[in-house]
């Protein structure tokens, strides 16, 4: 495995640094990575989670069985342009765990 690490540079010309942000700014462009339960469909767990959000739009990014547990990437507001992107490439995740 190769991790890059690269600081990131944020122009203020463009927008803000991701601490500067309002808690709606980050909700409205953001990508949230839920572990699902079984039972509940793919879509019931992101229908909940924008109700509890309170979102008017908020997506998931691939389909998992109801009963089958896993990484279920949510996107929400302008995020959601992202879904074609992450339902067509391969997908690879990445942990850090520190004992």
């Amino acid at each position: 495995m190769i991790v890059l690490e690269k600081k990131p540079e944020t122009s203020s010309t463009h927008g803000c640094k991701p601490e500067d942000r309002t808690i709606e700014q980050l909700l409205n462009a953001g990508f949230i990575l839920l572990d699902k339960a079984p039972g509940p469909s793919s879509h019931q767990v992101s229908a909940w989670a924008r109700d509890f959000m309170g979102l008017e739009k908020l997506g998931h990014g691939g389909t998992l069985d109801p009963f089958a547990t896993g990484v279920l990437p949510l996107l929400a507001g302008k995020a959601m342009r992202l879904t074609g992107s992450i339902l067509t490439h391969d997908k690879s995740y990445l942990a850090v765990l520190k004992f």
